[in-house]
């Protein structure tokens, strides 16, 4: 697993660095991008980031992408994209304790579609057609808040957000608040 992975950021690196010129999303108004390095170039402006060629090539060398089936009918995969950058011991967009982005994207016959952006410390797939995602946000060793990600016509939208508390002795978690219904 872990030498696939590797295989593809490397790939995606080397793809990245072979395409020199700066490119700016096309098509920004459906939010499909070209290349990989449009979409990269997404991300981080979303994150309020630098852009530049040399930082987003260091980004994509840190970052990892994992494919999952979103529809085996027409052999379409999702994209789901953590985005990295390990700066002193953290990570510069997850910090200490991991929690960030993740960002989900459609390859398409154009480019790539972006379809929605998670967020938490780990995720689950969930391999209903299409898939819906689940995250884990770590707040302390005795909370975590959960939130669901489904699919929702066009993008991925949450669909439930839970605070729940854990006792370190081993009882089943407590629904602290549900943020959804709360609103």
């Amino acid at each position: 697993m872990f030498g696939e992975n590797m295989k593809l950021i490397v790939s995606i690196v080397i793809f990245l660095l072979s395409t020199t010129s700066s490119i700016v999303a096309q098509n920004t108004s459906t939010n499909v991008f070209t290349t990989y390095q449009d979409c990269f170039r997404f991300m981080l402006g979303d994150e309020n980031s630098q852009t530049n060629d040399d930082y987003l090539f260091k980004v994509a060398a840190d970052s990892s992408i994992k494919q999952y089936w979103f529809n085996q009918k027409e052999n379409g995969i999702i994209l789901v994209i953590k985005l990295d950058y390990i700066k002193g011991p953290y990570s510069q967009f997850r910090g200490a304790q991991g929690n960030g982005s993740y960002f989900l994207f459609l390859p398409q016959d154009n480019g790539f579609k972006f379809v929605g952006r998670m967020e938490g410390s780990t995720y689950k797939y969930h391999g209903n057609v299409p898939p819906t995602f689940s995250t884990s946000w770590h707040m302390s060793s005795r909370q975590s808040v959960e939130t669901i990600y489904s699919w929702k016509a066009t993008s991925y939208v949450m669909t439930s957000k839970i605070l729940y508390q854990y006792d370190l002795a081993g009882s089943p978690r407590k629904k602290i608040k549900d943020y959804l219904k709360e609103k």
